[in-house]
């Protein structure tokens, strides 16, 4: 190619018009960079951002929050404040962050009641929720109080040898009982007996597993209280009826004789066959729409609903696999399905939920054939306590708050073998150090033959 004056010109031209346009392209990326803006979280817990659970809490609330930290001049501690408040505002813009000095304002400090440096006051419709630290967990659970839009008492009945709400035992339900104190719930546990009946403002009645017989009375304030359109889960447990056959009947339930068996939990290690896994959920039920671990049942009685009356409206929820069965004879030495001495073959409903309309929205039961296992020893394992939120959510009609439950990051311990961990401290403590002074004598040996 001939270099001429004019091609000069335009290799000239190109060059400034390369530049230029470069520039340009420089200017609009920082423009859109003040405009729009991209996060992504790469750790494995995804612990950068805020769960599912607490994005779907952000949806459902209508209006501002308003979170004030009384924190002194640390900036430390208010950095990490922001930072938790940050992932919030991703998903609600609406959230406002105010920081107090408790030491320059302290009218301000003993108005909210804060009595420690570092506590938050969350506010939302005229309501406040006062919190020692902020993290996910605790925000969101304040949160979920804050919404709920007023008090859901959650009365265990007692008296009777029942699982205690605040009992510390491996059969109490006290872990239960702190945890939906955290969702909001007031719990409490009373005889209605000595109480002069059910309280008016029940949010839910539970019955977990009476030991004993109950009095005639006991059965018939509880008939009462659902002819009335109040909330129930029973939490009935294999074996006798204790008194309560006329909530049964009522109800038009049964209790067949009998435990259901499950070999399927001997692929999980666990040798007791009273063990029932469920694995697969209904996908139309709001309480186990979202439920995607298995659930743990210990000594479980199967639910017969063939004569539920009108208009209630079942579903079954829980149900066995189909290697299960209901086992009538004694548990003992090796248990086999016998279907001529009465064992009924699964799948076997092991759980259901009632509903029909009402005059102050839907009334809802829940009746499940175990109460193990949201019992102490039980609830964490497997989706029992998630299974458990979302049964008392759905029972106190505050379908909003269902699957609004928790998980911590996978990846914030590390677990290893002795043997790795012996390996892993003799290599970097002795073998590691051992070769970079080999290394450097090395070194030294040949540069001194030199």
């Amino acid at each position: 190619m001939k270099v001429t004056r004019s091609s000069r010109l335009q290799v000239r031209l190109q060059n400034w018009l390369f530049v230029v346009l470069f520039l340009a392209m420089l200017g609009s990326l920082a423009w859109l960079s003040t405009k729009y803006s991209f996060e992504a979280d790469w750790t494995a817990g995804q612990r950068n951002t805020i769960t599912e659970a607490s994005q779907t809490l952000l949806v459902s609330i209508d209006g501002p929050v308003t979170v004030t930290a009384f924190v002194r001049e640390d900036s430390a501690r208010r950095q990490g404040i922001e930072a938790i408040i940050s992932r919030y505002r991703r998903f609600k813009d609406d959230i406002h962050l105010d920081f107090v000095n408790p030491d320059i304002s302290p009218d301000r400090a003993r108005q909210a009641g804060v009595s420690n440096d570092g506590e938050v006051v969350v506010g939302y419709a005229d309501r406040t929720e006062r919190i020692a630290g902020l993290s996910e967990r605790s925000l969101t659970n304040a949160l979920q109080r804050l919404t709920r839009g007023g008090e859901r008492w959650v009365v265990f009945l007692e008296g009777h040898g029942e699982r205690n709400p605040m009992g510390e035992a491996n059969h109490d339900l006290g872990l239960l009982g702190q945890e939906l104190g955290r969702q909001g719930f007031r719990v409490r546990a009373l005889n209605p007996l000595t109480q002069g009946g059910i309280p008016d403002n029940t949010t839910v009645l539970v019955i977990a597993g009476p030991q004993v017989e109950v009095l005639p009375g006991l059965a018939q304030m509880v008939v009462e209280y659902v002819d009335a359109g109040g909330n129930l889960l029973w939490l009935h447990d294999p074996g006798p009826m204790n008194g309560l056959d006329p909530v049964a009947e009522h109800l038009g339930i049964e209790f067949p004789p009998g435990v259901v068996v499950d070999t399927t939990a001997q692929m999980f290690g666990v040798d007791d066959p009273r063990v029932v896994l469920v694995a697969e959920y209904g996908s139309s039920h709001p309480v186990t729409r979202e439920l995607g671990t298995m659930t743990l049942f210990p000594i479980v009685s199967a639910v017969d609903y063939e004569n539920v009356p009108d208009p209630w409206r079942v579903d079954a929820l829980l149900t066995s696999l189909p290697r299960s069965w209901l086992e009538t004879g004694e548990l003992t030495g090796r248990i086999t399905f016998e279907e001529e001495t009465g064992d009924v073959p699964g799948p076997l409903d092991i759980g259901i939920t009632l509903a029909k309309p009402g005059p102050e929205g839907e009334q809802r039961i829940g009746i499940i054939g175990d109460g193990d296992f949201l019992s102490n020893t039980f609830l964490n394992n497997g989706g029992n306590l998630q299974l458990g939120l979302n049964l008392f959510n759905w029972l106190a009609q505050d379908d909003a708050q269902i699957n609004v439950h928790l998980k911590s990051a996978p990846d914030l311990t590390l677990n290893l073998p002795r043997n790795a961990f012996y390996g892993i401290s003799i290599g970097f403590l002795i073998v590691l150090p051992l070769m970079l002074v080999i290394a450097g004598v090395t070194i030294w040996l040949r540069r001194r033959r030199k």
